[in-house]
């Protein structure tokens, strides 16, 4: 049995192999520390480090304001087709905050615009070797008459996003990520088809509103239709 500092029989509380482990030349990054007592003994104190911290609600660094995404946008061939961008720093650190690298997560952007966040989950995965996937999701809205999208080609915003992975890519290529692009390369488009949902008016009956033969719609009391044509959710009871 060990013997603790005032002679006493005591025991282990960590084994040699932990210990050495933990014992560093440092007191700032260590977890074991030895304190000298009043009465001249020593206490041997493991240390319990916080394993998560509270994000700061403002961000002051350079690389999260607009004129930082204005600078990347350019870097693609698109300075001139959104006014405020958001940068990839901003929305990368935000990532990194709600995944892990450890695991598949999948990110899904419904407002993708420039498709910033498709580029934040290139640059996160070469960093920290994760394997995030990402979805991005944009309505096509016309490009405003005479505006820089419209007079590079793009008759909507949504053309602009489905041009940025590839723009992503070559844009990693030319910092020296050739390795990097070509495991993230690959994906897919998709484009909507029209609604099938029957356009309902605010006052109908549960019994009008209803599908014929859809059994769900026959025992929900509430119940969620997407308006015909213009993809906005419309409560009804």
């Amino acid at each position: 049995m060990p013997f603790d500092s005032r002679g006493r029989e005591s025991c282990w509380r960590w084994g040699q192999k932990l210990t050495r482990e933990n014992i560093k030349t440092t007191t700032s990054t260590s977890n074991v520390v030895a304190r000298r007592k009043q009465s001249g003994e020593y206490g041997i104190y493991e240390k319990y480090r916080k394993t998560t911290f509270k994000a700061k609600s403002i961000w002051f660094e350079n690389e999260v304001i607009s004129e930082k995404g204005t600078v990347e946008l350019g870097e693609l061939g698109l300075s001139e087709c959104f006014d405020f961008p958001k940068p990839a720093f901003l929305v990368k650190k935000v990532l990194q905050l709600a995944t892990d690298g450890t695991a598949e997560d999948t990110i899904v952007d419904f407002f993708a615009g420039s498709c910033t966040t498709a580029q934040a989950v290139f640059d996160l995965n070469r960093e920290d070797g994760g394997n995030r996937r990402f979805i991005m999701v944009q309505l096509p809205e016309p490009t405003p008459d005479e505006s820089p999208a419209q007079r590079t080609g793009f008759g909507t915003i949504a053309e602009i996003g489905r041009t940025d992975p590839p723009r992503h890519q070559a844009y990693a290529d030319r910092r020296g990520l050739q390795a990097a692009a070509r495991r993230d390369a690959g994906g897919s488009g998709f484009r909507s088809s029209g609604s099938t949902a029957r356009t309902t008016r605010r006052g109908a009956t549960s019994r009008a509103a209803m599908r014929p033969g859809c059994r769900r719609c026959s025992t929900a009391s509430s119940r969620r239709w997407w308006r015909g044509g213009r993809r906005k959710m419309s409560w009804w009871r």
